[in-house]
C-alpha cells in the first residue's frame, strides 16, 4: 500500500478527489454534487487517520464509478481516472525518489559511522596494549625492587643475627670482666688492710712504752672507732700468730 505523508494529504489527495469527480461529470453526464454524492467522497479528516491512504481512496473511487456508469445508463462498465492515476503515479514515484535518497544517505551515514568506529576500536585497541605493556613493565620492575629488598632485608636479619650474638658475648666478656674487677677490688682492699695492720704492728712493736710514736689513729678522740676496729684486727693476727707457733 502507498502511505502519503499527512502534511500533504489535506491538498494534494483533496485535489485529486475533485479531479476525479470533474472526470466523473465528463465522463458520465453528472453534475459535480451528483458525482460526490454517487462516490462518496471523503472530507478532510478522512486522511488524517492513518489506515486511510491514496491506494484506499482509488479503491473507493473506482468502486463508485463503475456504481454510476450503471446508474447513468450510459453503458460505461469502465472508467479510466487518467488525471487522479497519473498525480498518484508522480506521487509515488517522488515519494519513491525521496525515501531512496534518504536511505542512501542513511547508509553513507551508517558507513561513515562504521568507519569511525572502526579507526576508534583500533585506536583504543593500541592503547589498551600499550596500557598492558606500560603496567607489564611496571610489576616487572616492582618485581625486582621487592625481591632486592627482600635480599637486603635478610641480610639485614642476618646483620642483626650476628649483633645479638656479639652483644650476647660481650656482655658475657664483660660480666666476667666485671667479676674479676670486683675479685680484684676485693684483695686490693685485703692488701691495704694487711698493709695497714703491719704498719700497725711496726709500730706497737716497735714504740715499747712510749705510745705517743703510735700513729694519730690512736691519739684522736674523733677516731676511737676505727682505732677499735684496728686493735680488734691486731688481736686476731695476733691470736693467729701465737696458734702456728705454738708446736702440735
Amino acid at each position: 500500500m502507498i502511505n502519503i505523508d499527512q502534511g500533504h494529504r489535506s491538498d494534494s489527495e483533496a485535489a485529486g478527489a475533485k479531479i476525479v469527480a470533474l472526470e466523473l461529470r465528463q465522463l458520465c453526464g453528472m453534475t459535480l454534487e451528483g458525482a460526490k454524492a454517487v462516490l462518496k467522497l471523503p472530507d478532510l479528516s478522512w486522511f488524517k487517520e492513518e489506515s486511510n491512504s491514496a491506494e484506499r481512496l482509488l479503491q473507493q473511487t473506482a468502486k463508485g464509478v463503475l456504481a454510476a456508469g450503471e446508474l447513468g445508463g450510459g453503458g460505461r462498465q469502465e472508467v479510466q481516472l487518467v488525471g487522479s492515476s497519473q498525480r498518484t503515479a508522480e506521487d509515488s514515484a517522488k515519494a519513491y525518489t525521496h525515501g531512496r535518497a534518504c536511505c542512501a544517505e542513511l547508509l553513507d551515514r551508517f558507513t561513515r559511522l562504521q568507519t569511525q568506529l572502526e579507526v576508534l576500536s583500533a585506536g583504543l585497541d593500541e592503547s589498551l596494549e600499550e596500557v598492558y605493556r606500560d603496567v607489564a613493565d611496571e610489576e616487572f620492575q616492582t618485581q625486582e625492587k621487592a625481591e632486592e629488598l627482600e635480599r637486603n632485608l635478610e641480610k639485614l636479619n642476618d646483620e642483626f643475627s650476628n649483633l645479638e650474638t656479639s652483644i650476647g658475648r660481650i656482655s658475657r666478656t664483660a660480666t666476667h670482666i666485671g667479676e674479676r674487677l670486683h675479685t680484684a677490688e676485693s684483695r686490693r682492699q685485703i692488701a691495704i688492710e694487711a698493709l695497714e695492720i703491719i704498719d700497725f704492728m711496726q709500730h706497737f712493736s716497735t714504740c715499747g712504752e712510749d705510745f705517743e710514736t703510735l700513729p694519730s689513729l690512736f691519739h684522736d678522740p674523733g677516731m676511737l672507732a676505727e682505732a677499735a676496729g684496728a686493735a680488734t684486727k691486731l688481736l686476731l693476727v695476733a691470736d693467729e700468730v701465737t696458734s702456728a707457733s705454738m708446736p702440735g
